[in-house]
Parts: structure tokens; sequence; C-alpha cells
């Protein structure tokens, strides 16, 4: 725990990206299924920056957003959602980073990357803010996305004008 300026506690979140890490190469499979002629073009070096990245991404930029929002949460006014400050540049950064699509196929624009390591981020995004890691997963209903699965409106969700 560490104190912010009002003296009041905030949580500090640090994914456990070595354990993920760890777990993925070699309690899940991931080198015998590369032996095996699975996942080639996935080095070591490959999901330790993937991971890693995903897991600064939640420690640095998510966690910080957590408290505030669950404070703030996000008020209905006139027709309009208002997302807590900083959410929105989260969420558009997310996106621009290619987080939407890290197990989607690359004819989508995704990664194609395994779903088990997309499943790795999601365990750390979630972890870092649980409000942010479900803002997301109504995305696909965005008509946007219909045509191009990955691109959507940029906007969260909650706040999409397309549906």
């Amino acid at each position: 725990m560490r104190l912010n300026r009002r003296n009041a506690e905030i949580m500090a979140y640090r994914a456990p990206v070595e354990d993920i890490i760890f777990t993925l190469k070699h309690a899940a499979g991931f080198a015998k299924a590369r032996a095996d002629g699975f996942y080639q073009d996935l080095g070591d070096d490959d999901l330790d920056i993937v991971l890693g990245e995903a897991s600064r991404f939640a420690s640095e930029v998510l966690a910080p957003l957590n408290a505030p929002g669950d404070r703030y949460g996000t008020p209905f006014r006139d027709g309009d959602v208002t997302m807590p400050l900083g959410w929105k540049e989260a969420y558009r950064d997310w996106a621009a980073a290619g987080w939407n699509g890290v197990a989607a196929p690359t004819a989508w624009g995704g990664q194609g990357l395994p779903h088990a390591v997309n499943a790795a981020c999601i365990e750390m995004w979630n972890s870092a803010a649980m409000a942010f890691g479900l803002g997301p997963v109504p995305a696909t209903t965005c008509e946007p996305a219909k045509s191009a699965p990955l691109a959507g409106c940029g906007r969260l969700p909650s706040t999409c004008p397309h549906g």
C-alpha cells in the first residue's frame, strides 16, 4: 500500500508476470507445443515481451485508475455517460497498442497469438482494474466492428453510439 497526497491508502498492483510466463512455458505446455510444431513464430523472447508489456500497462496505467474509477463511477446525465478521469485515454491507448486483438487473427488486424496468452493478459488487466477489464467485453456490438472487427468506433462500449 502507498499513501496519496491526502494520506489515503491506494492500492498498488504488480502483475506476477514471471510466474505467468513460467506457468505458460512449463505447466501449460508451451515448450512442448513448440517442440511439436505449434506456435513456431512465438519465441521465448516474444512471450516475455508481450506479457511484460501487458503487465506494465496493468501496473502503470490501469491500477492507478481503479480506486478513482470506483469512487467516481460512470454517471448517466442528460443522455450521456461520463467516464472517470483517465479512462477514455487508457482505453484509447489500450486499443491503439493492439491489446484488443491479442488472439484475433492477423487477417482481422489482430496479433494472432494463442488464446492462453490473451487469457494471461486479461488476467493482469482484470486484476489491476476489474471495471476496465470488463469494459471491452461488449465492444463487438459496435456497428463499425461488423465490417472491421477490431476497429470499432474507438469509444468505450458504454458510450458507443452504434449499439
